[in-house]
């Protein structure tokens, strides 16, 4: 399993609020202009493996997590 450095946890976990979805998922949205894509999957990797998706549309993140947040 990847280390995630503290730096890219503050910078990905800062100020996300996450709403339920349908089954049990979690969905959030992050801005682009807050964390770049590599961070954002150091963090899902680390914290949710092969529990998310990622969608991009105009510069935002929307990341849904199947299971528990």
């Amino acid at each position: 399993m990847s280390h995630v450095q503290p730096s890219y946890r503050s910078s990905v976990a800062k100020d996300v609020y996450w709403q339920d979805g349908e089954n049990g998922k979690k969905i959030t949205s992050v801005s682009a202009s807050n964390v770049s894509s590599s961070q954002l999957k150091l963090y899902l990797d680390q914290y949710y493996p092969e529990r998310y998706s990622v969608q991009l549309k105009r510069d935002i993140f929307r990341i849904t997590i199947i299971g528990e947040a």
